[in-house]
Formats: C-alpha cells, sequence, structure tokens
C-alpha cells in the first residue's frame, strides 16, 4: 500500500496581507480533500494587520488543526531565506512545500504532491528549470522537498540577504545531493497574482535605505551603476545586457542567443564600501579601506557627478530606479549562486539555519526558540 505522506503547505507573509487574503482560505478549501495536510503560516512581524485578520477569520481553521499561525517579532525587513528556512522548520509534516503569499496552489495540489513523493524516490518537486526558463517569474518560489533533504544541505542559504535566486540555488544544491528535478508544468497548478518588482523588494533592506543612482552609459549593452545609501554606504558596479552585447553578430541575428538571466556584473561581485561629502566633494573609501577616488559634484548640475572625467547621471525615473534596485538585489545573490555551483557547495550556512523567537497560534506566554 502507498504511504500517505503528511504534508505541510508553508507560507511566510511580511505586510503582503492583501495577497494573503485572496490566496490562503483558497488553497486551504481547495485541498481539503488531503486528509494528512496542515497549512503552516509565519508572520514575518507582518505591520499591516496579519494578526487580526486570522484571529477573525481563519480561527475555526486553526482550531480543526488544518492551519498553524506563528509570529515573530524579530524581523525588521525582510530576508527571503532566513524567513523561508523558519517556517519550514516549523512545518510538521515529512514533506515541506514552500507557497508564497501571492500563490494559488490550484485544486487537489497537496495530493498531486503526495502521489509524486508515493512514487518517485529522491526527488524534489519545483516549477524551476535547470538551464533555462519554463514557469512565470511569479510561480518561482514553489518548491517542495523531504524535511531530511533540508537537513542535509541545511536550508537555504542566508548570505543570500538580498532578492532573488535563494530557490534556485536552493535546487540546484539538492541536485548535488543527487536527488532528481521535477518540474510542475500543470498551468492548473501554476496561478498567482501579478505585481511589480517593487511589490518584490519592497520589505528589503536596500529598497528602504537607498538614496540616489547615478549611471555612466558606456555602450548599448554595458553601463556603470553607482548607488548611494542613506546610512552613507555605497556600491558599484558595470551591468552587461547579455540579450544586446550579440547584436552585431550574424549568428544571433539568425538564431538569437537564449539567457536564463538576461543582465550580469562584469566584476565578481558589486564593489561596496563608505563615501564621504566634504562641500561640493564626495570622497569613496571601500571596504578594504583604499580610495577609489574623489567626485567632484558639477558646479549648477546638481543631477551629475564627475570622477575621473567621466560623467555619471543621477536618474529620477522611477521605473529605472526600481529595476535598478532589483538588479542590484538579484545580482548579488546571483553570485553567491555560481560560488556555490563552482565549490559544489551543498551546505554553505555554517551555523543553524532558520534562527529566531516565535509563538504559537496567538499564545504569547510560551517562547519557541528555533536555534
Amino acid at each position: 500500500m502507498n504511504k500517505q505522506h503528511k504534508i505541510s503547505i508553508c507560507t511566510v507573509c511580511m505586510n503582503r496581507l492583501f495577497h494573503l487574503k485572496e490566496t490562503l482560505i483558497r488553497n486551504i478549501k481547495d485541498n481539503s480533500d488531503c486528509k494528512n495536510l496542515e497549512h503552516v503560516v509565519l508572520d514575518y512581524n507582518s505591520q499591516d494587520g496579519l494578526e487580526d485578520w486570522v484571529k477573525e477569520n481563519l480561527f475555526e481553521y486553526i482550531e480543526n488543526g488544518r492551519l498553524v499561525y506563528y509570529k515573530t517579532f524579530e524581523p525588521v525587513k525582510f530576508n527571503m531565506a532566513h524567513s523561508k528556512n523558519m517556517v519550514t522548520k516549523l512545518g510538521s509534516g515529512n514533506i515541506i512545500c514552500l507557497v508564497d503569499a501571492d500563490n494559488f496552489t490550484g485544486l487537489n495540489y497537496a495530493n498531486y504532491i503526495n502521489n509524486i513523493f508515493q512514487t518517485q524516490d529522491d526527488c524534489f518537486v519545483t516549477t524551476i528549470g535547470k538551464r533555462k526558463v519554463v514557469n512565470p517569474l511569479d510561480v518561482y518560489g514553489r518548491v517542495c522537498f523531504t524535511k531530511t533533504d533540508f537537513a542535509l544541505v541545511n536550508g537555504f542559504d542566508e548570505f543570500m540577504r538580498d532578492y532573488g535566486f535563494d530557490d534556485v540555488d536552493f535546487a540546484n544544491r539538492l541536485e548535488l545531493l543527487g536527488r532528481r528535478r521535477i518540474i510542475i508544468k500543470d498551468k492548473h497548478f501554476l496561478k498567482a497574482i501579478k505585481h511589480s518588482h517593487s511589490e518584490r523588494i519592497k520589505n528589503q533592506k536596500i529598497f528602504n535605505d537607498f538614496k540616489e543612482l547615478f549611471i555612466l552609459h558606456i555602450n548599448p549593452s554595458k553601463s556603470e551603476l553607482l548607488f548611494l545609501f542613506n546610512n552613507k554606504t555605497y556600491c558599484s558596479g558595470i551591468i552587461i545586457n547579455k540579450r544586446t552585447v550579440h547584436t552585431d553578430s550574424p549568428t544571433n541575428t539568425i538564431k538569437p542567443k537564449q539567457y536564463k538571466t538576461s543582465m550580469y556584473l562584469a566584476s565578481g561581485d558589486w564593489l561596496r564600501g563608505k563615501y564621504y561629502t566634504s562641500e561640493n566633494n564626495i570622497i569613496f573609501m571601500d571596504n578594504n579601506k583604499e580610495t577609489r577616488g574623489k567626485i567632484i559634484i558639477k558646479e549648477g548640475k546638481s543631477n551629475c557627478i564627475s570622477i575621473n572625467g567621466k560623467i555619471y547621471i543621477k536618474t529620477l525615473n522611477e521605473e529605472e530606479i526600481e529595476q535598478a534596485i532589483y538588479l542590484n538585489s538579484t545580482l548579488s545573490n546571483l553570485n553567491k549562486l555560481n560560488l556555490n555551483l563552482s565549490l559544489n557547495n551543498i551546505s554553505p550556512n555554517k551555523e543553524v539555519a532558520g534562527r529566531g523567537i516565535l509563538y504559537k497560534n496567538f499564545d504569547y506566554n510560551n517562547i519557541l526558540n528555533i536555534q
């Protein structure tokens, strides 16, 4: 007789109540036929009334054990990898299914996952292709795995503190462990609420620390981005667009190259450091304590700065700023992903993943400590 796995559908929410109101109750009802199932919601210190909404609308599911609600008051900003590690550890099932707050599971998703793990050994299920994009970005983050395999890779890489690629890296490391990737292709299970990049990153630290962006356009496929942050730190890097770098190639004209990611950093990572202002000067010092140089603000042109004779233009275009912040965040994580692959690093977290203090089902007298 096939084993009925205990499945935990786990969702993290920080200031996304407007999404969870549309998805959570529907996901609970759409999976009501799966008997050995729980839905786990981690309130990652949400400030938008999530706690009150759960109390008022979902208490019946908490009482019958279908829903388990956890809250942590510690996070100030959203940390994707840490929150996923935390909610995974809270799931009591031997199969964990991560579902973002803006995702609809689809009817009988839990039974679909259970059938796969009944018939397939040493596997994990995901929406993420290995070499190319096979599903929309909105359903990335959907991954199902055994609790045992999660422990063997020590969770999501918490060195990835920004947005994006943490789920791709996690899938890569499960493959390095010897697990087979099974990709969800049925559109019935691939529905999500569409939203902008700003919604994806607005709870990230970088989004809230941002002050100014200056751009040096080098050529049609290459630009240098210079970010200034409110805490007197900066980062800069040359971005290369793969989709335009080969546009003058006849071969590319006949058969355009396909890329999983269209942008990449020319160097291994962003150059980071601190900056100091003095009169009309800005002095940059990188994290190796080497002075990068003096930047002189052009008189009468506050939207321009000059460094070594090159003119950087300050952008005030909100869409351009949003895209640049998104790139800043995702490319940092992409570099860490590539490093893990090159080193065959199955378990990059050197400490316990998902640490934190939590409370279960509104019981604030009993502290749960993950350490």
